[in-house]
């Protein structure tokens, strides 16, 4: 009942909204009336004032002439006004919004000055590349995105920020190279068309004018990465996809942060089975040392609850 309430509100203020907009647009005497214009600008600018520190917005927003721009976390972001969903989680409800690169360097002991290789699966518009390529500008980013529209405001959030050592990939991950693929939204609004949330799930094509898929070992043969410093992994559905790459690339791999979830806990488990010699387990957000029974044990749990946990891996030194 309270998502039926909350979804007719959400629609009947989206539809008051656009019908005054429309009305005043088509009303030239405000446009052109310097007084009116001004009354109206300033009356809308206290009223989004006031809304937003009612909401308490966890980021801070920049209006400028032809766009909105979110900045967090020492980085700036376009506020994605083409799609809705993209903007969401900058939205909710919470005291600060910090992006996961935040809770991994404090579990890391990377250094400012020196020179690493990041690999992002899953880059969306570029919010953990960016950050990294800000705090370490000696370093090499591999930012890998299915997404054509998100790779496009990736493309343009580097502008925004001004870093150049960032490499977009626009093609998805997968199991299997060469794969032809589609990306489909799966939380459209019927009304607007547009998107509702960041529901993205890469399907296999049959269509030979889609993109092809690519897998991390392809990616590592591609660009002769010799070290991974820190590999991330976020990409939904295809997150398990990337754990047979990583299982033979472990010598290669000193970290990675994985999203724990969207397929069997059996998966998960096997693939800590597989690398429990070569790393140790920290859950992401508290940071805190998990051993392997306890994992499997939460894994099996939590992906009963929920659809997934980011999990942080760093080698064990001296390495095995």
């Amino acid at each position: 009942m309270i998502f039926l309430i909350k979804k007719f509100y959400i629609s009947r203020v989206q539809k008051i909204n656009y019908f005054i907009i429309n009305q005043l647009l088509k009303d030239k005497k405000i446009i052109q009336n310097r007084s009116l214009r001004v009354a109206l600008l300033r009356q809308t600018i206290l009223l989004l004032h006031s809304i937003i520190k009612i909401f308490e917005l966890p980021v801070k927003l920049v209006f400028d002439k032809d766009v909105v721009i979110q900045e967090f976390s020492d980085i700036k972001l376009y506020f994605n006004t083409k799609n809705i969903g993209h903007a969401n989680r900058y939205l909710k409800p919470q005291k600060n919004y910090d992006n996961m690169s935040v809770p991994i360097l404090k579990l890391t002991n990377l250094d400012y000055k020196e020179k690493y290789t990041i690999v992002d699966l899953g880059a969306s518009i570029g919010e953990l590349s960016i950050f990294m390529a800000k705090k370490f500008p000696k370093s090499k980013i591999y930012a890998v995105e299915a997404n054509y529209n998100y790779a496009n405001y990736l493309k343009e959030n580097m502008l925004l920020n001004e870093v150049s050592n960032i490499e977009v990939i626009n093609m998805a991950i997968s199991d299997k190279d060469d794969l032809y693929y589609k990306v489909i939204n799966t939380e459209i609004n019927p009304e607007t068309k547009q998107d509702l949330g960041q529901k993205l799930n890469v399907i296999e094509s049959f269509d030979e004018s889609d993109k092809k898929s690519i897998t991390l070992n392809k990616i590592i043969e591609n660009f002769n990465i010799k070290k991974i410093d820190l590999l991330k992994i976020h990409i939904e559905e295809s997150n398990s996809k990337t754990l047979n790459c990583i299982i033979k690339n472990k010598e290669k791999i000193d970290r990675i942060c994985v999203e724990i979830g969207f397929s069997q806990p059996k998966i998960f488990i096997n693939f800590y089975q597989s690398i429990k010699n070569y790393y140790d387990f920290f859950i992401l957000r508290d940071g805190r040392q998990i051993q392997f029974e306890e994992l499997c044990k939460k894994t099996e749990y939590l992906l009963s609850i929920q659809p997934g946990f980011d999990l942080y891996l760093e080698k064990k030194y001296p390495k095995i």
